[in-house]
């Protein structure tokens, strides 16, 4: 399970990379697992792990991401370097 979540996730920076949007669509043990095999013709006794939808965007958001500084701590929880 791990090898294959970090598979994905590794896909998914390459298909950024190359200006491509994607959504990880987490599928094993979900209610829809058994349709997305119907649907793809995958053998019953076969897992779907994850499922990855890929694409051009139609928009680019604007990032909300923070600064590392405020994330992180030095040594111990809440000291700031």
């Amino acid at each position: 399970m791990e090898d294959g979540a970090i598979t994905t996730q590794n896909m998914l920076l390459a298909a950024h990379a190359l200006g491509l949007g994607t959504c990880w669509i987490g599928s094993y043990g979900s209610a829809y697992e058994g349709k997305v095999k119907e649907l793809l013709r995958i053998p019953k006794e076969k897992r779907v792990l994850s499922i990855i939808s890929l694409g051009y965007p139609a928009e680019s958001p604007k990032s909300t991401r923070k600064e590392i500084e405020e994330i992180t701590f030095t040594d111990s929880y809440g000291r700031k370097g």
